[in-house]
């Protein structure tokens, strides 16, 4: 939290100048421009019920047989002024766009 704060505190330095729409300097309006982001991994069987009962110790668990799992992943963004940025699902492709080799990405 440190090194946050130390950021925060050289951009309020080196960014002095007001705004010319609101009249607020960088300082008074910088929680709206540091952006944050978290994922999460949501996973589903076929029929959307999938759950795995097990031991606490076992680090992974597997289903048998030609189980389906999906997997989603769910990426969320805000500010710290508070307001929330778009929240998007990444499906599984079919397929790779023209161009979008391994390399590309």
């Amino acid at each position: 939290m440190k090194n946050y704060e130390r950021a925060l505190d050289f951009l309020r330095e080196n960014n002095t100048g007001v705004c010319r729409k609101t009249g607020k300097s960088f300082g008074e309006i910088i929680d709206h421009f540091v952006v944050g982001a978290d994922e999460a991994c949501l996973m589903t069987d076929n029929h959307g019920s999938f759950r795995i009962i097990g031991a606490s110790d076992k680090k992974k668990h597997e289903r048998k047989g030609s189980d389906h799992r999906a997997s989603i992943t769910m990426f969320r963004s805000g500010v710290p002024s508070g307001a929330n940025g778009p929240t998007a699902f990444l499906m599984k492709g079919k397929r790779k766009k023209a161009g979008f080799t391994d390399e590309f990405l």
